[in-house]
């Protein structure tokens, strides 16, 4: 749990943990994701989290995002606007294994989509979609990389990602691992038991 406790004038004290906690049980509960929007496009981002996302962007400005979960594609075009704020050649690899379709609004419909962002349907862990990103950052010439791991946050899943793209990351490279709450949320393994498992198997990578 998180430390602290607060106590608002002539209420009972509380922990900081329980109303961090509390809300996210209410986000995850009521599926408020499944109304955040960019655009009008479908995001499926905690609105905290993609403050936080374009925030490191900007300040550490990678050539590319690798985004593992595209959903309707709308956190895709959210990331890429801030990119091409800073560098009109980076670019977004978005993959997923369902090429989703029928939102009101289209991800597909942004200028930036299929030019700056790059679509992929197949599981990243595929060898052939693995080679297919692998062509692109060869292409683009990146050299600073940023893997954004926000797929199926089943542990196994996200294990085997974050290891088979591990390689593309070069020296103070980025991994973020996105809903490690879930384990606690869910009680059963999830992105914070593959997180564990890939800084053991790779103790040069540093949590920040």
């Amino acid at each position: 749990g998180i430390p602290g406790q607060v106590r608002p004038r002539g209420r009972r004290t509380v922990s900081v943990d329980d109303i961090l906690f509390g809300y996210d049980i209410i986000f995850e509960n009521r599926s408020l994701f499944n109304v955040q929007h960019w655009k009008g496009m479908v995001m499926l981002q905690n609105p905290s989290d993609a403050f936080a996302i374009q925030d490191f962007l900007w300040t550490e400005q990678p050539d590319v995002m690798i985004e593992f979960g595209t959903y309707y594609g709308g956190s895709a075009v959210f990331f890429a606007e801030i990119m091409a704020a800073y560098n009109p050649a980076a670019h977004v690899i978005t993959i997923d294994p369902i090429e989703w379709r029928g939102a009101e609004v289209e991800a597909t419909s942004s200028p930036l989509w299929g030019s700056m962002i790059h679509p992929i349907v197949g599981l990243p862990s595929d060898p052939a979609v693995r080679s297919r990103v692998e062509r692109l950052l060869e292409e683009f010439g990146a050299k600073r990389v940023f893997i954004n791991e926000d797929s199926s946050h089943n542990a196994t899943e996200v294990l085997d990602n974050l290891v088979s793209y591990e390689h593309l990351i070069g020296p103070c490279g980025w991994m973020l691992v996105q809903d490690t709450k879930l384990s606690r949320l869910e009680a059963s393994p999830g992105p914070l038991e593959a997180s564990r498992a890939f800084l053991q198997r790779f103790p040069a990578y540093r949590v920040r």
